[in-house]
């Protein structure tokens, strides 16, 4: 987990490592996330009520990970590939970060449950229950990130 959560260009937070998901069973209300580690604890939150700027590849990758899952709950994708071709999103999501400062990091945080999703479903966890986890988390991008102004 440490290796893809580090992948991403700006390395600034190290915090990543050894991260716990903690999530309420509902994932409807996405006013906040929690993220521990041994005990510190960081939030996924707005900027004070705005969207974090993200960058336009984060954007895409995020975009592409909710088609890849609205075609896994169709049937249309399933089983290994599914999991290769959600795992490649992700992978690029952070090959292509170019994000910094405050709002990388609560990237971070947003994406730690998508990886600890990713995992169990590598590991055959039941797909159903994954993809209906993943497109809830994934519906809540939109309140957290924007395009960039720049």
């Amino acid at each position: 987990m440490l290796l893809a959560l580090s992948a991403c260009t700006d390395q600034s937070s190290s915090a990543d490592a050894g991260h716990t998901t903690e999530h309420a069973a509902s994932h409807s209300d996405h006013s906040a996330h929690s993220v521990s580690d041994s005990g510190l604890s960081a939030t996924l939150q707005t900027d004070h009520g705005n969207k974090w700027k993200a960058d336009e590849a984060t954007i895409r990758g995020i975009r592409q990970m909710t088609a890849t899952v609205a075609a896994g709950m169709t049937g249309t994708l399933q089983g290994q590939p599914l999991s290769d071709s959600l795992s490649a999103n992700f992978a690029e999501i952070f090959s292509k970060c170019t994000m910094k400062g405050t709002a990388h990091d609560q990237l971070h945080l947003y994406l730690q449950p998508l990886k600890t999703q990713l995992d169990a479903l590598k590991a055959g966890a039941e797909e159903s229950r994954l993809l209906e986890e993943m497109q809830q988390h994934l519906a809540g991008f939109d309140h957290y990130f924007g395009k960039e102004d720049y």
